[in-house]
C-alpha cells in the first residue's frame, strides 16, 4: 500500500510542472494570435468587442455583398411594404414565445435595435 501511495505521490509530482508548463504555453498561443493567419470561408466578416465597441478583426469589412437569405429578403420587402419606421427601437425578446424555444440566433435576448440594424 505504501509503494502504491509513494508512487501515485510521485506521478503528482512529475506530472505538476507538465500540466502548469502546458497550460502558460496554451494561453500564450491564445494572446499570440495573429489574425492575417485566419482562413474563414466567408468573403468578409468582422468581430467586435462587446463591452468595449472595439474592432478585434475585420476582413473586407465595408464590401457591398447581395442579401444571402430570401427570408431576410422577404422580411426587408414586408417592412418598406408597411412604410415602418426604420428607426424605431424593437426588444429582442423572445423567451416567452414557444414556437422559438431551441432557436438559436447571434442576436443577445433581452436586447434592443432599431429595425434598420435588424
Amino acid at each position: 500500500m505504501k509503494i502504491r501511495l509513494s508512487l501515485l505521490g510521485l506521478l503528482f509530482v512529475l506530472t505538476g510542472p507538465a500540466l502548469s508548463t502546458t497550460t502558460l504555453a496554451n494561453e500564450s498561443a491564445v494572446l499570440n494570435r495573429d489574425p492575417s493567419n485566419l482562413h474563414l470561408a466567408s468573403g468578409s466578416a468582422m468581430v467586435i468587442d462587446l463591452q468595449t465597441d472595439k474592432v478585434l478583426y475585420s476582413s473586407n469589412p465595408d464590401v457591398i455583398v447581395p442579401i444571402a437569405s430570401v427570408t431576410k429578403l422577404m422580411t426587408a420587402m414586408v417592412v418598406l411594404d408597411a412604410k415602418q419606421s426604420m428607426d424605431e427601437v424593437i426588444p429582442v425578446n423572445i423567451s416567452q414565445t414557444p414556437e422559438m424555444k431551441g432557436v438559436f440566433s447571434r442576436v443577445k435576448l433581452g436586447s434592443e435595435m432599431n429595425r434598420r440594424d435588424m
